[in-house]
């Protein structure tokens, strides 16, 4: 009896690290700024955002013609420790806009869906993130 438990927590254990049952959110690494979702809790495509050089910061802007895959489909984000990311309901960086802000120690996750930021979920036409 005792070592059929331990067969299904040995399989169990491994799969729900993996996010089989629950959020499949990374740690971004370090040669990016952020990674947005397509859906909540880092589900469904990824794009990567660059980290650009000191001081600077990388901007996406998706007008309504391009990039149909990416614009007004975030549903979750992850910013790297240490980095801000802004993103606008319009393209050209313009209209409402909120900020994610990754503190020194730890990445910030966040679902668009939440209170706080579903003014832009799927709703984010152009973005900046600077480390």
């Amino acid at each position: 009896m005792y070592s059929i438990v331990l067969v299904c927590l040995a399989v169990v254990l491994p799969a729900a690290q993996a996010g089989i049952f629950g959020s499949s959110c990374v740690e971004v690494p370090a040669n990016l700024c952020a990674i947005v979702y397509d859906e909540s809790n880092c589900g469904g495509w990824k794009l990567e955002i660059p980290k650009a050089a000191r001081g600077k910061s990388t901007r996406m802007d998706w007008p309504w013609y391009a990039s149909f895959w990416y614009r007004n489909d975030i549903e979750s984000i992850s910013v790297r420790k240490g980095c801000t990311f802004t993103g606008w309901d319009d393209h050209g960086f313009d209209g409402k806009s909120i900020s994610i802000a990754a503190g020194g120690r730890r990445d910030k996750r966040i679902n668009t869906k939440e209170d706080e930021y579903d003014d832009l979920h799927e709703d984010i036409e152009s973005l900046e993130c600077r480390c």
